[in-house]
């Protein structure tokens, strides 16, 4: 079934590829007036007053441009005058507005007017108010649409959706189009100060147009904010990459030669189909070539390689409001990846249920497999929830079943949350697993957190965090039930904390798997320009219980089971993305065993250098 569902995908992406939009025409991007800072979506939020420029589609309101307003209680609405009932009701732009004894009619010279000689099809001016739910028209003027004018909604918000960029003025629905600008429009203030992270988070949600209410958008997905654009409903975008990786000694034996250095050229072309506000689609081929350097002698080519990336259709608020459907190859992203990180062919159900949104969906890996995830099928049920500005919340329930390496039939179940109140970050990641791994039945609980603050009045705005990592181990290796944690193996435990680039909060040379182990960490950063940063983390690794195995890790020798202590490593993290579309990513990392590895093994460093250009 899930098979058959990604293969109709696939063929309605290319079919979709070439329609027209079958709900009007598509909004054209806005240009963001001169001098003028677009503020993102994040800005707005509940009660915030707003005037729309777009156009009214089936009653919902499609916004190109976003001003924001002094505080106005009033609705304001401009569009097509379609229906006029003697006995109570006007529809304007789709909108009804009920007529209230006191409502007044008057033409473009303001003289009054009976609510029979409005002619249907003109250009009108609604003013009214919410009252129990409806609209209540106050006044209505005639006016005539000059060349190029839109419609317009103006109020306050009444509900507001970031992640989505949708929300409604009293009962109207409203939706960002067209990565729509926010412009601060308040006459005699001046505007916001607009931190580098909220410019940037702006820049991202111009990527994929129509998708970012579903995709999240991170450094690694960012793309110049003014895409190619061959037609009306398709964005063209990608990268062209270059990346080095240096791994010496990941078996802490220096008299084995095994270091190696891996070269990758890669590039990556994306379509972005917004073919209607209901209806999008996402494709992206990726083409790589490279060559690995073995033992320091050999150097032994990868060759090119070329593969499908993401590739899904989005349907939203079809067959109902609040209801969204992606299918195809898609990115599962948790944010901190402590869950998820993987591109999966799939079928994903988003129901927005304001304050919550629902996440369902069942996947797997169906082409360019690898070993470990061949044949896997992953149900996952989600709720996402943000109960107060700066509050994220996300509750899950992951089973993973079959697989042809190791027959699963395992359960990962936990809650994420995330606060940020003004320099003050933190998250908290936790939960367990139980199930089986063929015939091994297992049990374990684990969590991750960070908490740490940055001072921005300060030069460099320097930072200061602390994180504490933990998965259990096993007491008793023999009882029958192995109560060590394990991650999901979709994960990838990397974000960003108060830099300008995510990293592997667990340690980039060691990146482990919370198996049996407690892992602390304490970083500083500093901020050289608002877009470039340089972190340097500190992480300790010790066992719960001695044991001469580890979890999945990039280290390639095995504790002895004598003693918990794993040893010490250090990442320097430095980003630089001032010169975009050009932005450069150099990672050192250090790591010093203890004596959980024995008395003879040796250091091991780690060096990977980035650059990326998007288009």
């Amino acid at each position: 079934m899930v098979r058959a569902l990604v293969l109709v995908s696939l063929v309605a992406i290319s079919t979709l590829a070439g329609c027209r939009s079958f709900h009007g025409e598509a909004v054209p991007p806005a240009e963001i007036p001169q001098g003028a800072v677009n503020l993102g979506p994040q800005f707005l939020q509940k009660e915030t007053t707003v005037e729309l420029r777009g156009r009214f589609s089936s009653g919902e309101f499609l916004a190109r441009i976003v001003r924001v307003k002094e505080d106005d209680r009033e609705i304001q609405i401009k569009g097509t005058l379609e229906a006029r009932d003697e006995g109570g009701a006007v529809v304007v732009g789709g909108v009804e507005l009920v007529v209230a004894p006191d409502s007044e009619f008057e033409s473009e010279t303001k003289a009054p007017l009976a609510i029979e000689a409005l002619p249907l099809g003109a250009f009108v001016r609604a003013d009214a108010v919410e009252r129990e739910g409806e609209l209540v028209l106050r006044k209505l003027s005639l006016r005539t649409r000059r060349e190029g004018e839109e419609d317009e909604l103006q109020g306050r918000l009444s509900r507001w959706n970031a992640d989505r960029q949708s929300g409604s003025i009293g009962p109207i629905a409203a939706r960002l189009v067209s990565a729509a600008p926010i412009v601060w429009d308040v006459e005699g203030e001046p505007a916001p100060e607009v931190s580098a992270q909220r410019l940037e988070a702006a820049a991202n949600e111009a990527l994929h147009p129509g998708l970012a209410r579903v995709r999240r958008l991170e450094d690694e997905d960012w793309r110049p904010p003014n895409p190619l654009r061959p037609t009306d409903f398709l964005a063209v975008a990608g990268e062209l990459q270059w990346e080095s990786e240096w791994r010496n000694n990941h078996d802490l034996q220096d008299r084995q030669e095994r270091d190696r250095l891996i070269h990758n050229l890669a590039a990556k072309l994306e379509l972005s189909f917004d073919f209607d506000p209901h209806v999008a689609a996402f494709f992206q081929a990726r083409g790589s070539h490279g060559f690995v350097h073995f033992d320091q002698e050999v150097d032994l080519e990868e060759g090119k390689r070329f593969e499908l990336g993401e590739a899904f259709l989005l349907l939203e608020d079809l067959p109902l409001p609040g209801i969204s459907l992606q299918v195809g190859r898609q990115d599962f992203d948790d944010g901190r990846e402590w869950v998820m990180d993987d591109e999966l062919d799939g079928v994903r159900l988003w129901l927005n249920l304001e304050p919550l949104v629902v996440e369902l969906s069942v996947s797997t890996v169906l082409f360019d497999t690898t070993p470990e995830e061949d044949g896997i099928i992953n149900w996952l049920a989600g709720v996402h929830c943000q109960p107060f500005e700066g509050l994220e919340l996300f509750g899950y329930v992951l089973h993973r079943e079959d697989g042809s390496r190791i027959d699963l039939d395992r359960t990962h179940y936990g809650a994420s949350g995330a606060l940020r109140i003004g320099d003050f970050r933190s998250w908290f990641d936790g939960g367990g697993v139980t199930g089986q791994e063929g015939d091994l039945e297992i049990d374990g609980y684990g969590f991750d957190g960070l908490a740490g603050y940055r001072i921005e009045s300060l030069p460099l705005e320097p930072s200061i965090y602390f994180g504490l990592a933990y998965g259990s181990g096993d007491r008793d290796p023999f009882d029958g039930k192995d109560r060590r944690f394990r991650q999901s193996g979709l994960n990838d435990n990397s974000s960003r904390v108060f830099g300008v680039t995510s990293f592997r909060y667990l340690g980039e040379l060691v990146r482990p798997d919370l198996n049996n182990l407690v892992v602390l960490t304490a970083g500083i950063g500093f901020r050289l320009s608002p877009l470039t940063s340089v972190d340097l983390v500190w992480h300790h690794y010790r066992q719960e219980y001695a044991l001469a195995a580890i979890g999945d890790s990039r280290l390639r020798l095995t504790p002895t089971g004598v003693d918990k202590d794993l040893g010490t490593g250090f990442d320097l993290v430095f980003a630089w993305k001032d010169e975009r579309p050009l932005e450069a990513k150099i990672v050192f990392g250090y790591f010093q065993p203890g004596p959980g590895f024995g008395p003879e093994a040796d250091d091991a460093w780690y060096t990977t250098f980035e650059v990326e250009w998007s288009f």
